[in-house]
């Protein structure tokens, strides 16, 4: 299991984390026109190899050797290798079956916390703020049944909600932090603009895809990481809100900057509708992203059983393990930095063996990844 460099509340980390989150999904969706959803990047990337997926994992794996390196604060504390325990939770067993858990649900659910929380909640889609409570719910309930909320105690008992007044962590690592926050967003928002233009003048749509998806892939990373995502004592802490003691609100930061901010960016940029799309209703302006055709989006609102089954097991996953597919990619390549083969990669393989299971069929009124 991970082990927590700090289970108490990170307010400003966990919002430059966010901050960064929010730079990579606004940019990629209103440069290409297509949703981060790592349940389907990393199936496609495996099975389906595009531009898109390859380019976004490539990125996720440059930002996990830069944290270790630049931010080793931020870098999960990984296992000399797999654990065996006397108990089933916690143990690597229980990382292969939270992972398949996670891919059937994610392949069945259409999504998951990125597809459904963070783009789906950003464009206030329906079926996503379904998929969210329900998911939400399903990890609150498993967390409270297996126990897990037991093994995040910090050694000098302070309840995790409290916030460390002195900000060791983010005063250790300020320069970077800062310096990494300001130069997301400005390359996000003014200078990738400018160098898609050039490539876009060049005929170079190839390179400006693999680009653009490196950086968001990038920042994204770099923004889980410091947010607290990786770290799966504070995804615990943060689902064990029924046991006040043990609850870390650093993860509620991430909807305050990261969903809000682009759900009022989306509503100027992205299509709210699919006439908006595609444009196929008389007098609706149509809105394309900056260097592609159209926006590849999902706008059905079914939750057919399927739907919901899906969203219960990924719920069930996540708090079994405390690791959701964005995260799980991270952990996995720091282990293999590390040269560990520990949970995380395990965790991984049982996700991509539970997607394949599930096959990754059409979702209702969509694609396998919902967006």
């Amino acid at each position: 299991m991970y082990n927590s460099k700090y289970t108490i509340f990170t307010p400003i980390e966990s919002s430059l984390g966010a901050l960064l989150i929010q730079a990579a999904t606004t940019s990629y969706m209103h440069f290409e026109g297509k949703a981060i959803g790592f349940s389907s990047i990393l199936y496609n990337s495996i099975f389906k190899p595009s531009t898109h997926s390859v380019s976004i994992v490539v990125g996720l794996f440059l930002s996990s050797a830069f944290i270790k390196t630049v931010l080793p604060s931020f870098s999960p504390v990984v296992n000399s290798g797999l654990t065996y325990k006397n108990t089933f939770f916690g143990s690597s067993l229980s990382y292969l079956l939270a992972g398949c858990l996670v891919g059937i649900g994610s392949s069945a659910g259409c999504g998951c916390t990125s597809g459904h929380m963070l783009i789906g909640l950003s464009r206030l889609r329906w079926r996503s703020f379904i998929a969210t409570c329900t998911f939400f719910v399903s990890a609150v309930i498993t967390t409270m049944v297996t126990g897990n909320y037991n093994k995040i105690k910090n050694g000098n008992s302070t309840p995790n909600y409290f916030i460390d007044s002195n900000f060791t962590i983010f005063k250790e690592n300020i320069i970077p932090l800062l310096a990494l926050t300001i130069i997301g967003e400005t390359w996000s928002y003014f200078i990738l603009p400018k160098v898609g233009k050039i490539l876009e003048k060049k005929n170079n749509k190839k390179l400006l895809r693999f680009i653009t998806g490196i950086s968001s892939g990038f920042l994204f990373g770099c923004g889980l990481f410091i947010s607290g995502m990786t770290d799966t004592s504070k995804i615990i802490g943060f689902l064990s809100f029924l046991t006040p003691n043990n609850f870390d609100p650093s993860l509620a930061l991430i909807p305050l900057f990261a969903i809000i901010p682009n759900i009022v960016i989306w509503k100027q940029w992205i299509p709210q509708s699919k006439e908006e799309a595609v444009g196929d209703k008389k007098g609706v302006v149509i809105k394309k992203p900056l260097f592609e055709e159209y926006y590849d989006l999902n706008f059905s609102n079914a939750t057919d059983p399927k739907f919901l089954l899906g969203n219960v097991l990924f719920g069930v996953g996540w708090g079994l393990a405390g690791v959701c597919p964005g995260p799980g990619i991270l952990t996995m390549f720091t282990e293999l930095i590390n040269g560990v083969v520990g949970n995380g990669v395990l965790y991984m393989a049982g996700f991509v063996a539970g997607a394949y299971a599930e096959k990754l069929r059409p979702c209702t009124g969509g694609g396998a990844g919902d967006n």
